[in-house]
């Protein structure tokens, strides 16, 4: 009995928020790396803290740019598993943004995850997180895996799609910078992309997240082409003060742009303006040691 209440229920959410959406013309996709959102040892307004939390000035700051954006559909990076987005899904709830739907996945890093939060109901959630290669003699798999959520808005099926690529700190003498790494990463997510656009031309889908390299890298460029055959572009992106970057390194005062958000060429011509924004809230710097991006794409019922 409790069961079939708990789907009744399920269903009843689903219907209201479904209603509630196809008003709706468009959705904002956002990304968002939260920076350490988990338990883990770090320093506190200059005190040494062992398994600590992220600090709540930071959770709150985070929390502002969220829920002052409008986000739709937010995809997060640096998550610590799924009790620490139930409660950032429970106090976004408590100051007004309300995430229905989340979705995570469990990947080799069992510490920093990919999610999903959304106020549109899924149509199916994939894990993949068995894209494994071959990595200086030893089996490796891309770190925190590869999250797709499949969605159905308005009588569009569109999907997205989740990284988070190993970062530059390595300690293999061989590839001082991770840069071989993320390369290998990122070719089996290509071939992946590849395929499913493949299988699917004419579909709309985004792949977000923080890919740890620039915009004129290898590894962004090997997510947008394969031979001749274009299957993403990267949107331009840019804040208020038509600034670029999206990660600030504090330690050496360097300030480069790792997150992006790159779409099929079908979903190119449905983005509102034909690129993404940068959050520049005066605490985005508290919130996390990157920034929010976002864009908006058109998914109208007349369509």
């Amino acid at each position: 009995m409790i069961y079939h209440i708990q789907i009744i229920t399920l269903l009843v959410i689903t219907l209201i928020t479904s209603v509630a959406f196809a008003k709706k013309e468009s959705l904002r996709i956002g990304s968002y790396n939260l920076k350490n959102y988990l338990i883990m040892n770090r320093l506190v307004e200059g005190v040494y803290k062992k398994d600590y939390p992220k600090p709540e000035i930071e959770k709150a700051a985070l929390r502002s740019i969220i829920t002052s954006h409008d986000i739709d559909i937010l995809t997060v990076q640096e998550i610590g598993g799924e009790k620490f987005l139930k409660e950032l899904q429970n106090d976004l709830k408590k100051e007004g943004s309300d995430y229905p739907f989340s979705a995570i996945i469990k990947g080799l890093d069992p510490v920093r995850q990919v999610a999903i939060l959304s106020k549109v109901p899924f149509k199916k959630i994939h894990q993949h997180n068995q894209l494994s290669f071959k990595y200086y003699k030893q089996h490796n798999a891309v770190q925190r895996g590869l999250l797709q959520a499949d969605f159905s808005y308005n009588k569009h099926d569109f999907s997205i799609f989740v990284v988070h690529l190993k970062s530059h700190l390595s300690q293999n003498p061989k590839d001082p910078e991770s840069k071989q790494l993320r390369y290998m990463e990122v070719t089996k997510i290509q071939q992946f992309i590849k395929n499913f656009s493949l299988k699917t031309p004419s579909s709309l889908y985004l792949l977000t997240g923080d890919f740890n390299d620039p915009i004129k890298s290898k590894t962004l460029n090997r997510l947008q082409k394969v031979n001749k055959l274009e299957i993403s572009k990267r949107l331009e992106s840019y804040d208020s003060r038509n600034e670029v970057w999206t990660y600030y390194y504090k330690k050496i005062g360097q300030y480069s742009t790792f997150d992006h958000i790159l779409v099929s060429p079908n979903a190119y011509t449905r983005i509102v303006n034909k690129k993404a924004q940068i959050v520049d809230s005066e605490n985005s710097l508290i919130a996390s040691d990157h920034r929010l991006i976002y864009t908006d794409i058109s998914l109208s019922n007349k369509d």
